[in-house]
């Protein structure tokens, strides 16, 4: 039998005290800085924030951009999983958040967790060609026990000079 607080709600068996926290995913993706010369290395840092369940499922990614190399984490966790993107139609599934299309290295991290999730990861890169380089990156928690879900995306550009 599937838990619907609202269905119960709605029938009068619960009051609003009883309904559970709805999940909030919470990310956000930050350069060292802005400007860059040709071949020079950065770092970009990854929030997350997930809150409001009592056992999660939290997933988040970051897709670095065709031109940017990815040097490896820094600080923080590993990625669950790294693929590679070849072209603009080149799509990947990102467990409760959807479809991540585009050309680059897609990094994903997966976690179980009880009550928030809350990581911060440092990651290497380093600035190959003159340019402008969009990264951009999104976060999704589900609830195992009611279901709710929530997700959250972030995005940054930086420029790239001579």
């Amino acid at each position: 039998m599937e838990y619907n607080p609202i269905a119960l709600l709605e029938k009068g068996k619960i009051g609003t005290k009883s309904l559970p926290i709805p999940p909030d995913a919470n990310i956000n993706i930050y350069p060292d800085k802005y400007t860059y010369h040709k071949g020079e290395k950065g770092r970009v840092t990854i929030d997350v924030e997930n809150g409001g369940v009592s056992i999660g499922f939290t997933s988040y990614f970051i897709l670095i951009p065709e031109g940017v190399d990815y040097n490896g984490i820094l600080d923080g966790l590993e990625p669950t999983g790294e693929v590679q993107l070849t072209d603009e139609n080149n799509c990947w599934i990102v467990p409760e958040y959807g479809f991540v299309c585009g050309k680059g290295t897609l990094l994903v991290w997966q976690a179980v967790h009880l009550s928030g999730y809350k990581k911060q990861v440092v990651l290497s890169v380093t600035y190959n060609n003159v340019g402008s380089y969009r990264f951009e990156a999104g976060t999704s928690v589900v609830d195992g026990i009611v279901g709710w879900g929530d997700s959250s995306s972030d995005s940054f550009t930086v420029g790239v000079y001579v």
